[in-house]
This record gives C-alpha cells, sequence and structure tokens, in this order.
C-alpha cells in the first residue's frame, strides 16, 4: 500500500502543478491576449460546465481515495472542503444532462466558498498557525498527509481545483456562448 500511496501522492501532486502552470498561462492569456486568444476561450465557455464536472468529479474521487482506500482521516476543514467540492459535480451533472446553461449561478457562489476555506486550510498548513481549533474530528488540520515536491497539499490539490472552477466561471461569463452547456 505504501507504494501505491507515494504514487498516488506523486501523480496528484503533478496534476497539481499542471493545472496550476496551465492557470497562470490562462489567465495571462486571458488578461493581455484576450481577443487573439478568443476562439480558445470561447471553447472553454462552451465546454465549461464538462470541464466543472471533470474537476470535481476528480475531486470527490480523489479525496475518497485517500480517505476510503489509503486510509488518511480527514480533518475538519477537509470535510468543509468536500462539503463544498462534491456538490458541484452533481450540479454540473444535472445541467448536462438537462442541457441547462445556469449552473454557473450555483456553482460560483460554492466554488469562492470552497477556495476560500481551501486558502486558509493551505495557510495553516504551511504557517503551523491556526486561528480556529480544529481537532473535533480526532484530526488536526494543521497535520499533512502529503507534502510532494517541496509544497503541494491536499488542501492546496482543493484550492487548485476551486480556483480552476471559478476561472473557468469567469471566462463562460465574457466569452458567453449560446446554449453551452454541453
Amino acid at each position: 500500500m505504501a507504494q501505491f500511496t507515494a504514487l498516488y501522492n506523486y501523480l496528484l501532486a503533478i496534476f497539481t502543478v499542471g493545472l496550476q502552470l496551465g492557470l497562470v498561462v490562462f489567465l495571462v492569456l486571458f488578461l493581455f491576449l484576450r481577443k487573439e486568444s478568443g476562439e480558445f476561450f470561447k471553447f472553454i465557455s462552451e465546454k465549461a460546465t464538462w470541464i466543472i464536472f471533470v474537476i470535481t468529479s476528480s475531486g470527490i474521487i480523489g479525496s475518497l481515495i485517500y480517505s476510503d482506500v489509503i486510509g488518511y482521516v480527514p480533518c475538519g476543514l477537509c470535510w468543509w472542503e468536500r462539503i463544498f467540492m462534491y456538490p458541484q459535480a452533481f450540479i454540473a451533472a444535472v445541467a448536462l444532462i438537462k442541457k441547462r446553461d445556469d449552473a454557473h449561478a450555483y456553482v460560483l457562489p460554492i466554488a469562492i466558498a470552497g477556495a476560500i476555506i481551501a486558502a486558509y486550510h493551505s495557510y495553516i498548513q504551511y504557517a503551523g498557525v491556526s486561528f480556529i481549533k480544529c481537532d473535533a474530528s480526532g484530526v488536526s488540520c494543521i497535520q499533512r498527509y502529503v507534502f510532494e515536491l517541496g509544497f503541494v497539499t491536499i488542501p492546496l490539490m482543493a484550492l487548485t481545483g476551486f480556483l480552476a472552477i471559478i476561472f473557468v466561471l469567469v471566462v463562460k461569463k465574457y466569452y458567453k456562448a449560446p446554449n453551452s452547456a454541453n
């Protein structure tokens, strides 16, 4: 199991760093080369619900593997991050099935709340200081199960996912495509 855990942690860390680098590139394109990158962002806008579904489903599967297969007990803040990540997958799935284009109205506030919690959780894992007591489940929120590549932790993975969802929704707002629930 130790080899599986090490490989799983490493692969998720690589995926997280790849998503972070992608976000930086996309943000630069969005801020400085918006007109030149219009077709690319229109594609993201058209596939926004699918992208959100993939990101959130990956978060669900990843967190369940950590808790139910590897055996990492989630702390209180991990539970809150799950509370904000999990519904987004179901909202996106329903939007895809019903071909609805208004899921962003429900997903954005949830993603922002999740990003705030994941940012705070990341802060306390790096700083080792918490402003609130976080050990009601028996696991301290400061405890790091994962610290890959010298900086990737589980809360950072969650934060990256939430920020990616927020970015996709911002792109969707600026490059609104008709019937883009695909």
